[in-house]
């Protein structure tokens, strides 16, 4: 497997250019579920779709930075994530109705596979796999709060949202902290 190296410039591979018109879909589907819902309460259910998707991308970000989205496995991986966050992208207008569990799911099979990648990535590097293996907890149980959310109305389901993003949010720091070279393969965005 090829890991992309820190060093020299690399290009935007189809697949990549792919996965990111999926999730600029998915945001233009928050704009759409604002403009239905136009309330204070509305605005901040909007918000937090926009964190969750805005994460997830991020999350990718960082990982097609580190590895060759295009090799093998890999490349079906990436696949596989882009056709979840469809589902997760059609959710998005219905995600805190009907739609809440596909939308929740949809969205922990994201990052799921995202963990998946992370770990092909490090499997020759004790760092990073340490690294990952800080941060996947949080990243396991922050789309999992969503999925039980998905159960509930009203401030109940606004407050797990909140918690999922805090765990989620703040696995990434966990993460990062330790490891030197692993560090910067996992957060080197975050920082500039």
């Amino acid at each position: 497997m090829h890991v992309r190296s820190a060093e020299g410039e690399e290009r935007v591979t189809p697949l990549e250019l792919f996965f990111d018109l999926v999730f600029v879909f998915a945001i233009t589907q928050v704009t759409g579920f604002l403009a239905a819902n136009e309330t204070g309460e509305g605005l901040l259910r909007g918000g937090l779709l926009l964190a969750v998707l805005w994460w997830a991308w991020a999350a990718y970000a960082w990982l097609t930075n580190t590895l060759d989205p295009e090799e093998g496995l890999v490349r079906l991986a990436v696949f596989a994530s882009a056709g979840a966050m469809l589902v997760v992208a059609l959710a998005t207008p219905a995600a805190f109705g009907d739609e809440a569990l596909v939308f929740a799911i949809a969205y922990f099979v994201v990052r799921a596979l995202h963990l998946v990648l992370y770990v092909i990535a490090g499997r020759d590097d004790p760092e990073l796999r340490a690294a990952v293996l800080r941060f996947a907890p949080g990243a396991v149980l922050g789309p999992s709060l969503l999925v039980v959310a998905s159960f509930f109305d009203g401030p109940v389901e606004i407050g797990l949202w909140v918690a999922a993003l805090a765990v989620d949010y703040s696995s990434a720091l966990v993460g990062r902290g330790r490891g030197g070279a692993s560090r910067r393969r996992i957060s080197s965005n975050a920082t500039d």
